[in-house]
């Protein structure tokens, strides 16, 4: 039987390495305000004039208090107010996220608040300017750019925070040390690295060990970071990752070797697909991806989902899973790494399964006690395994 694994966020928690994640990502990620990040993006862009494609570089936050986006937002949310001060509105809104992440504060001062409702859209009507920018809007086009350096950065800063303890911890000197030395973003990807990812993260680690009596086809995820080269088998990177930057003029990604080079007359950012339901492709590496994802599942019995949750801005994922477990053959061991039932993920619903294919998903609840819970959701996986061996349920 071959097995494979798909990590989701879930996958990168750690004791020492606090990534945000979810919501708090979703919202810092839009209204995060950087402003010493932009300062620092001046000079990384500093070689960009007035070219064909674009303009020069411009420090634009990807919304603000006027923006239409968060305009609706809050006439949604306080209709019945016909005299909102939307600058007030937006101080509160960041005031609340520049604090330790409390979504329960932030849904009791913005009540009726939506993820799912009120942000569709509100990266995507950037896409287009990637295509010509001085067509689509070089403003706009540059607000694009800001909030993927700033997603890239929440992600980055708390790995960089960690490892680098001879980085600057003035944030402006920080981001402009890394900004003139990306090749440190390849160093975390390296052999130097993993005996730490393998203490800090079970998940990745423990496969070997448990899982040495199955083929082990692939690692799959869906995160930026490093950690998934700690575990045992081929790697798979469907959304990106933190050493890889796009070249919009050139429609190619590149590594952190060539962006110092072309970064002299080009633009480059960074190659990370966001929470958004529509992913922007430039290059072929991206679509290659994704093949390898099909081969993977091809070559897969039972595809084992870790901290991942089925997200609906993920459908062309979704619909890679709903193929996979339609065929003959074909299983999913869903962990369910939410406590709280209200939470946790609807595997039919997301995937679209009717009640006659329930039996095609397996799914291992997460345990109360959070002592070992790596260990023992893998040694629950291993044991639904071996029942399904034992029974005939493989190829």
């Amino acid at each position: 039987m071959k097995i494979s694994f798909l990590f989701g966020a879930g996958a990168d928690v750690s004791n020492k390495i606090k990534l945000p994640m979810g919501p708090e990502f979703t919202y810092k990620s839009l209204f995060g305000n950087n402003e010493k990040l932009r300062e620092a993006l001046v000079g990384f862009y500093k070689n960009i004039s007035e070219i064909d494609y674009s303009c020069k570089y411009q420090k634009f936050p990807l919304l603000n208090s006027q923006s239409v986006l968060f305009k609706s937002i809050m006439n949604r949310v306080f209709e019945d107010d016909n005299k909102k001060d939307y600058k007030k509105l937006y101080d509160k809104f960041t005031e609340i996220l520049d604090k330790k992440f409390d979504q329960g504060e932030l849904e009791r001062a913005f009540p009726g608040i939506d993820l799912d409702i009120d942000f569709k859209g509100g990266v995507e009507q950037y896409f287009s300017t990637i295509c010509e920018p001085k067509k689509y809007g070089n403003i706009r086009f540059w607000k694009l750019m800001n909030y993927y350096w700033n997603c890239y950065f929440m992600i980055l800063t708390p790995i960089f925070r960690e490892l680098y303890d001879e980085l600057p911890q003035e944030d402006d000197k920080f981001y402009d040390k890394v900004l003139n030395d990306l090749n440190l973003v390849e160093d975390i990807f390296g052999a130097k690295y993993m005996d730490f990812y393998k203490e800090q993260f079970p998940y990745y680690a423990l496969i070997k060990e448990i899982f040495s009596d199955y083929e082990v086809e692939s690692c799959i995820t869906t995160n930026y970071t490093p950690f998934v080269k700690c575990s045992h088998g081929n790697t798979i990177y469907l959304s990106g990752r933190l050493n890889q930057f796009e070249c919009p003029q050139e429609m190619r990604l590149i590594g952190i070797e060539q962006v110092e080079k072309i970064k002299k007359d080009k633009i480059v950012f960074p190659y990370i697909m966001t929470q958004s339901p529509i992913k922007p492709i430039i290059a072929p590496e991206q679509i290659g991806q994704y093949l390898e994802f099909k081969k993977c599942l091809d070559n897969t019995d039972v595809l084992i989902i870790i901290g991942y949750s089925l997200c609906k801005n993920d459908n062309h994922i979704l619909s890679f899973l709903r193929d996979f477990v339609m065929k003959e053959n074909k299983y999913i061991i869903y962990y369910q790494h939410e406590k709280d039932d209200s939470k946790k993920t609807n595997v039919d619903e997301r995937l679209y399964l009717s009640s006659d294919m329930r039996h095609r998903y397996i799914e291992i609840n997460s345990f109360s006690e959070t002592d070992k819970e790596e260990e023992r959701a893998y040694e629950a996986i291993k044991k639904k395994l071996d029942k399904m061996n034992d029974e005939g349920y493989s190829r």
